[in-house]
């Protein structure tokens, strides 16, 4: 099974939309719960204000959240801080599909952050992930220039 399809079955599970066992149904058994590279399974922990997701060997990935509504009236997440805990493991795309479910679910249109501007892999990162840049960067604390993104395809991968 290609690794988008798996992609797209771990999505479903996640977001309710399926059960594990026709989960491992579509997968020919392969999977049983939302599994990672290591073969352990993924758990989603909300906190009110922090998701963190936990494999077997302890916390991976947290993001700190807070939901609101925006100046329009749309109900919208909004992340404070999210940090994968392992380099290159793939955790940030793992907590970004926990955080995109929850927002999902609770009725948020969108997803927003603020990144630095000279943190180019961050941004990268986040637009990969389907986030684009509101509008030009501004001064946070005197020093620091954030740009504002957005996430609001939630029809999407």
């Amino acid at each position: 099974m290609a690794k988008g399809e798996l992609e797209k079955i771990a999505d479903l599970l996640l977001e309710g939309k399926i059960t594990p066992e026709k989960a491992k149904e579509l997968t020919e058994g392969s999977v049983r719960a939302v599994e990672f590279k290591s073969n352990s399974k993924i758990k989603f922990r909300d906190l009110g204000g922090r998701l963190e997701v936990l494999r077997d060997e302890g916390l991976i990935a947290y993001s700190d959240y807070h939901l609101e509504k925006d100046p329009f009236g749309e109900l919208g997440l909004y992340i404070i801080q999210a940090e994968s805990l392992l380099e290159g493991e793939g955790n940030f795309s793992v907590l970004f599909r926990g955080l995109k479910s929850m927002a999902y679910r609770r009725g948020a249109s969108h997803i927003s952050l603020e990144v630095d501007n000279s943190n180019d892999r961050a941004r990268e990162i986040y637009e990969h992930l389907g986030f684009y840049p509101l509008g030009t960067s501004h001064t946070v604390s005197g020093n620091t220039d954030r740009v504002p993104m957005r996430y609001d395809s939630f029809n999407s991968k």
